[in-house]
């Protein structure tokens, strides 16, 4: 009879991790959803949090979780207008550039950047053209990979779009890595229910 006992205390023990598993996985999931939005998530996060195993991921997301983040599409509507501020900032800054092709430039905004056809080239029309042929696409964060490598001037014109599109890629990433994290665990424990968690079961 204690052997049997026992046996079934492991095995509803076993079972309560489950259910746990389980629901971490669901509130996870339900966090990566929410957080794609331009709305707040804080109640979201807050069902996370308990399981999380690190203190500072609840940290670092609390406040865009606050205030919400812009969405990926957003910020790819709103990129042509602050390029072409940034565009011009780096022709103005670059010590090259004449009076009648900052006017050009001032008058044009990104329609030399959509005109030029040569995002392999090196300079700040190429870089802006790479970058918003990455957002189309869906890869914000190939795009601000590119805009990084623009000049401070540039960088500076395309603030606070450049703020919002690095906040947006801090949450997509951690909130898709508390949810694969989640699911992975959840897979094991339904393939192998005596298995040990990982990390003692938390996030």
């Amino acid at each position: 009879m204690a052997q049997l006992s026992a046996r079934v205390d492991r095995v509803e023990a076993a079972q309560r991790e489950l259910v746990k598993a389980t629901a971490a996985a669901y509130a996870a999931r339900s966090l990566q959803l929410a957080a794609q939005d331009e709305k707040p998530f804080l109640s979201e996060l807050a069902v996370v949090e308990p399981a999380l195993n690190d203190p500072a991921v609840a940290a670092t997301l609390r406040p865009y979780a606050e205030k919400g983040v812009p969405s990926a599409v957003a910020l790819a509507v709103t990129f042509p207008s602050v390029a072409a501020r940034a565009n011009i900032a780096a022709h103005a800054d670059d010590g090259k550039t004449g009076l009648l092709d900052k006017i050009r430039h001032a008058l044009g905004g990104f329609i030399s950047v959509r005109r030029i056809g040569n995002p392999g080239g090196q300079g700040a029309e190429a870089i802006l053209e790479r970058a918003e042929i990455r957002l189309n696409s869906g890869d914000l964060k190939g795009a601000v990979a590119y805009l990084d490598t623009l000049s401070p001037a540039a960088q500076k014109a395309l603030s606070p779009w450049l703020e919002e599109a690095r906040a947006r890629v801090l949450v997509d990433d951690t909130t898709r890595r508390l949810s694969e994290t989640a699911l992975n665990r959840l897979s094991q424990m339904t393939a192998s229910p005596s298995a040990p968690l990982i990390n003692g079961g938390v996030l």
